[in-house]
Formats: structure tokens, sequence, C-alpha cells
């Protein structure tokens, strides 16, 4: 039951943990980039820089020709190999609102759209720069993924942040549009404007539609910058939260079962315990009866919906028999008890588990628990 409940637990965690560890693998990705770009040559920066401005100003004389990106359904993962990150790897997006930053990728396929932000074949590069227009798409609802989940939740007058290499280009929102997936016609070069439409499927989990939210340029500030921190500090702290709340729910569990797997294996075992009553004189005392109780002493044991009693003969004697492995309390006339049994599935005695006062007058003699009182 507990492994089935176990299992249970971990299905229904699965979308906040694996976000939060996917979180972190993407966040080292980005952080290895950008080591990276610091050791590479600036000349290989620079050169690649300005390949994206040329092919932005191909579009600028021909239009941009965006092709509207295919969110798939599909729950399987694409096997994604690092050099094949590292190779389409530009930089990074930053929604500070929904405290997002995600890998961006030059180029749009169901591969890279299932690890991060992707620029839209057929629209500007995200270098900057007037009659520039960039569409940057990323999946929504994905289990195993954020993404651009939130991004219902921007707002006009709200801040994104593009990392390109090692350069930041701020966009404030300015326009949202809800459109038809092959509905293109709000994607275009606007003269004079320097501008990035951040796009995903909506509503959620439903994806009849495109979600378009647009930025105009604005200058990267300090503000910003502390915005970005403050939002990545906050979701790093969400997922180590998550991740140790998770930790521990296993370990609970894991706990409960050792606990219920050891009880049934200790039942298993099986004892006979021996009383004498005696007084403080040494004198043997028949006809005291004695009860079985649960640990606690709140419960009787029963036997066959019979309650365990057992009373000392002429000798003084009194005996419980084939007792499951455990450890029970052990009740005299006027309510009195105390704790024996075994605890361990190697423990071959039976063992006494007494409060400081009760270790006065009881103690184990001749393989019987001899009450002296």
């Amino acid at each position: 039951m507990i492994i089935v409940f176990l299992v249970g637990v971990l299905v229904m965690m699965y979308p906040f943990y694996i976000n939060a560890v996917n979180d972190f693998i993407d966040q080292k990705r980005m952080e290895e980039v950008q080591r990276q770009n610091k050791e590479q040559n600036k000349e290989q920066v620079r050169k690649a820089k300005e390949r994206m401005k040329k092919r932005n100003e191909e579009l600028k004389k021909n239009g941009l020709v965006p092709k509207a990106p295919k969110f798939t359904n599909s729950n399987e993962r694409k096997i994604v190999s690092d050099e094949y990150i590292r190779e389409h790897l530009i930089g990074a997006v930053s929604i500070p609102a929904i405290e997002i930053t995600l890998p961006l990728f030059d180029t749009t396929n169901e591969k890279l759209l299932q690890e991060g932000a992707t620029v839209l074949q057929g629209t500007s590069f995200p270098t900057g720069g007037i009659n520039t227009h960039s569409v940057i798409s990323a999946h929504s609802g994905l289990p195993e993924k954020k993404l651009f989940t939130d991004l219902e939740d921007v707002k006009i007058g709200e801040v994104f942040v593009i990392t390109l290499f090692e350069e930041k280009l701020a966009y404030e929102v300015d326009k949202i549009d809800i459109v038809e997936p092959k509905d293109t016609s709000v994607i275009n070069i606007e003269p004079g404007r320097d501008i990035v439409t951040l796009l995903t499927c909506t509503p959620y989990m439903i994806n009849s539609h495109r979600l378009l939210v647009t930025g105009h340029r604005v200058p990267y500030t300090e503000k910003m910058a502390k915005a970005i921190e403050k939002a990545d500090d906050s979701r790093k702290l969400k997922q180590i939260l998550v991740l140790v709340g998770v930790g521990l729910t296993i370990l609970i569990l894991l706990i409960g079962m050792y606990r219920v797997i050891h009880a049934y294996l200790l039942r298993k075992r099986r004892f006979n315990l021996n009383l004498l009553h005696t007084d403080v004189a040494g004198n043997v005392l028949a006809g005291r009866e004695f009860a079985m109780y649960t640990k606690n002493g709140k419960r009787p044991v029963q036997r066959q919906g019979i309650p365990l009693v057992t009373v000392t003969d002429e000798a003084g004697r009194a005996r419980f028999e084939n007792i499951p492995g455990g450890v029970y309390c052990i009740k005299d006339n006027e309510g009195v008890g105390f704790n024996v049994g075994i605890k361990k599935l190697r423990q071959e005695k039976i063992d006494l588990y007494l409060t400081k006062q009760q270790k006065n007058y009881i103690f184990t003699k001749n393989n019987a628990v001899q009450i002296k009182k």
C-alpha cells in the first residue's frame, strides 16, 4: 500500500521537481556558454553577430517571412545532445515579472523547443537596431518544463531582457495579441522601430491559438539587472524548496515503508513471556491478574476476539504464549503497566523497556520477568 502511495506521490509531484531539475540544468548550460564566450576570441563573437546583422539587413529589404511554429502536443521527448545545444545556444530570455530565464537558441525546431526559447525562422535575429522584428517562441504547458507557460500573465508596461552572447537588450511590452496558429499578419517590420515578440500557444493545455507579447527597445538599466537577479533568486529558492520538500516526502515515505515491513517481519516471530510476581520480601503472590495491551497501553491485545489475560498460579508464575514479535504493555490488577518485548529482527531474548522507577522492582531472572513489589 505504501509503495503504491509513494509512486502516486512521485507521479503527482513530477511536474514540480522535474521542472526544478531541468531549470538547474538550463542555468548551468547558460553559465557555461557565458564562460565560453568570455574565453572565445572576441573576433569570433563579432563575426557571429555580423552574420546575424547581415541576415537582418536582407529581411529589411525583402520583408519578414515568418514560419508559423508547430507546437506539437507529443509527450515523446527527442534526444538532444549537449554538442547540438551548445552549437545553437546564443543567449537567454529573462522575464522578471514571471520569474523565468530561458536559454535562447538561434533556430526553431522541435528539438530546441523542448529545451528553451528559439528565434523563429524568417524573422530578425535579436541583435537590436531599427527596422528589426525578432520573434522568439517557446512551449507552454510542458509537464517537465515551465518555459512560456506563464507568458499570459505578462502585462503591458512590463519588461523582458534578451541576452545575446554578453550583450543585454531590454524591451518594454506595448502590445499583446491572440491570433490563429497560421496567422502571421501581425509579424512585420515596423519602420524605425526595434521590436521583439514573444510567442507561445494558448489557452493553457488547449493550444488552439497563439499568444504574441510584443515589446519595443528601451535602455537596459541597473534597475532591470537587479529585477532579473531578484527574480532568479526567488525562482531558485522556490525550486530548492520544492526539491527539499520532495526529498523529505520520499524520505518520510521510505521510513514509513521500512517500519511497516519491519513490523510485518517482526510479527512473524513468536515468543513466550514468563512472569513471576513476589512481594518485596520475595514471597510469591498467587491469583494476581496481568493483561496485555499495545505498546502505548491504550488498547487490549486480543486473540480471536478475547483479551489476553493471565493469572499467577500458586508459585506466583504466569505466562503469555505464542506472542507476535513487538513491544507490549503488561498491566497488573491496579492498571500499572510496564513495556516488554522484542524490537529487533535478530533479537534473541525479550527485553524490558522501563522507567527509572520501575527498574527498582522489575527485572529479568531465570528466563522470566520478575515483579517484586
